[in-house]
């Protein structure tokens, strides 16, 4: 527990029984003589917005993070955490883990990205990127680790975003290089293809680019036409055009994931319901199942490993 004090307080007459409710969003069960037995019933976020969704490759854990500054590690069975770090000096709303299992990525509301030890949140090393702003305004929007494990690209907000990606090696960071998109706006949304040469991005004035990583350039559509995608998180392309419902805009739907099964897309919108579609999704007024369980914006998507559990985050 982050222990940000007592909010709440209650006792069950005759049954030796108090509850707890911390400000760090913990309810806290002490039983017994001198009520010297306790267990936390439940625990969460407990400050601001929550963006931050990464699932394990290859294990049954989810990362999040958010506008408490922790970042904490989830078991999807014991529906749990395993660990957090203690509040950061700085907010994050993007992250990812690494195809290997072995990090996690996370850029930081003034810009930093941090390298992570998945197992312990342990921070092995941390770099500014072309967003490094003192005044928040130029948050990291998505990271995603590429395929190979040897590289992490990012787009930012607050912008005419482009995209920058660093190399990892021995456990550190380097800068590659900085990819002129041609975005108009803020980076939104990105992923890479299989071979880990070519990104795809989303910004905030509805742009789709497709930019090749060793030449540092963009390349036209037609020449992605058969590219395979390692994810597909991005809002506009071919595989999502019927996730729209009629006379929404572009800022209706938050995020997507795709199924590791790639026959399955889920999206998170702006009126609290995850919908699952068939993927691809291109028909116009696609069919889809919706869910309800969230009060407010659902801010980001993702499936477990297995598709066996899908997690969402927001309001």
């Amino acid at each position: 527990s982050i222990g940000l004090g007592v909010r709440s307080l209650d006792y069950k007459s005759g049954h030796d029984t108090i509850l707890i409710g911390t400000k760090s969003s913990d309810i806290i069960e002490m039983v017994g003589p001198k009520f010297k037995k306790t267990r936390r019933l439940t625990e969460g976020h407990y400050e601001g917005e929550l963006w931050g969704l990464a699932t394990d490759p290859n294990g049954s854990r989810f990362a999040t993070c958010g506008g408490d500054k922790t970042l904490r590690v989830w078991d999807l069975k014991k529906l749990s955490s395993i660990i957090s770090t203690q509040p950061m000096k700085y907010e994050s709303r993007a992250l990812d883990w690494s195809p290997n299992s072995k990090y996690l990525a996370s850029g930081l509301l003034n810009g930093v990205i941090l390298l992570m030890k998945a197992d312990s949140v342990e921070v092995l090393n941390y770099l500014e990127s072309t967003f490094k702003s003192k005044k928040s305004d130029k948050w990291i929007a998505d990271i995603k680790f590429s395929p190979d494990n040897l590289k992490v690209a990012f787009g930012g907000h607050g912008c005419a975003s482009p995209i920058e990606v660093f190399t990892i090696d021995t456990d550190k960071l380097s800068k590659m290089c900085v990819i002129k998109a041609g975005f108009t706006s803020a980076l939104t949304h990105l992923d890479w293809n299989v071979s880990s040469d070519t990104i795809v991005a989303n910004s905030q004035a509805y742009e789709i680019k497709w930019a090749d990583v060793n030449t540092r350039k963009n390349v036209f559509a037609k020449t992605v036409r058969d590219e395979q995608w390692a994810s597909w998180t991005c809002l506009f392309g071919f595989p999502v055009q019927g996730i729209y419902p009629p006379g929404a805009d572009g800022t209706d739907v938050n995020s997507a994931a795709r199924s590791a099964s790639q026959k399955v897309l889920a999206t998170g919108d702006d009126f609290g319901k995850v919908k699952l579609f068939k993927y691809p999704s291109v028909a116009e007024n696609s069919e889809f199942k919706e869910f309800g369980g969230h009060s407010s914006f659902v801010c980001n998507v993702r499936f477990s490993h297995d598709d066996n559990y899908l997690i969402s985050v927001g309001g």
